[in-house]
């Protein structure tokens, strides 16, 4: 953030650019890749999968689920989390907005 940047948008870059390594893995097609994300921190895949074509699928374990419905509960886990917040997110989308881009559901 002082740098007028995100933690979450630099580590979403970082799951993208390892998506460019696959091509150099014998017997992995870069072209179609699944994504089992875990946690909050799996925000940076679901980032990814949106801005990524390669991603054919994404599965989210114990995920945030919502921005909104978190940042709204009476008691929310603060921990880093300047480390999964894309700040300015909630005016324009929410995650399970971003689901439904991915799924070609969007408006």
């Amino acid at each position: 953030m002082w740098l007028d940047d995100s933690m979450a948008a630099l580590r979403t870059y970082d799951v993208i650019k390892a998506l460019d390594v696959l091509k150099y893995i014998l017997g992995i097609d870069e072209h179609d890749i699944n994504f089992y994300l875990s946690g909050r921190h799996g925000v940076y895949g679901q980032f990814a999968a949106v801005l990524d074509k390669r991603v054919k699928n994404i599965e989210v374990e114990n995920g945030i689920g919502s921005y909104g419905e978190w940042v709204r509960s009476r008691y929310y886990d603060t921990h880093d989390i300047m480390s999964i917040v894309l700040p300015g997110m909630l005016k324009y989308f929410d995650l399970p907005d971003l689901q439904k881009w991915f799924r070609g559901e969007q408006k």
